[in-house]
């Protein structure tokens, strides 16, 4: 568990917290959150990166496919 909480006891559970704890919830999810969102932002950057990679991967074999098939033996 990457959170530290004092209501890990109460997860999973039916219970509901008073108005006061769920402030308390809100206030230690603040930070989590803003973490969740730069990870998201750092996965969002890796995946348009490989995205890019796969692309230029396909043009390239394309390349190399047709060229291979001028030398290949009918």
């Amino acid at each position: 568990m990457f959170l530290q909480s004092n209501f890990a006891s109460r997860l999973n559970a039916n219970y509901i917290p008073s108005d006061a704890e769920i402030e308390e919830i809100r206030t230690a999810l603040t930070s989590p959150l803003y973490q969740l969102s730069l990870l998201d932002e750092q996965i969002a950057q890796m995946q348009a990166a490989m995205d890019k990679l796969a692309a230029e991967c396909a043009l390239l074999k394309g390349e190399i496919d047709q060229h291979q098939a001028l030398i290949s033996p009918i």
